[in-house]
């Protein structure tokens, strides 16, 4: 499985800033707390647990601090606000989805190393 981890964070990548970056007009309307911010944290928290594996274990590094995936995860999502607020897609940047992002973020870093500290590589078949 540790080789399909490269993989599995190019297109985790890909389909975030397809889904974050699309015109909003191919949207459906979300509400406040519905269905959009859900995603938000979802798929940062995702991502953010896909960079872990990809750091501490692909590229073997067992010593990378935990905080630093959580930083990588919320420079990240906040790229992406960036991006909807300037880029000329017709999608605006908001402090909810940020907000929803980071939850996500701090949620999977947490998992992470919880996981980590319990040999995560047992349970996710990761040795080489």
């Amino acid at each position: 499985m540790i080789r399909l981890i490269p993989l599995l964070i190019l297109i985790w990548t890909a389909i975030t800033i397809y889904l974050t970056l699309v015109p909003a007009d191919y949207l459906p309307e979300t509400q406040l707390f519905g269905y959009d911010k859900i995603g938000h944290f979802g798929i940062f928290g995702g991502w953010t647990f896909l960079s872990g594996l990809f750091i501490v274990y692909y590229m073997d590094r067992p010593d990378f601090p935990t905080w630093k995936i959580w930083v990588y995860g919320v420079a990240f999502g906040a790229l992406i606000e960036l991006a909807q607020w300037g880029l000329p897609v017709n999608r605006s940047a908001e402090i909810g989805d940020m907000v929803a992002n980071v939850i996500g973020i701090s949620v999977a870093t947490y998992i992470f190393m919880r996981l980590r500290r319990n040999n995560l590589k047992k349970y996710l078949a990761l040795e080489r």
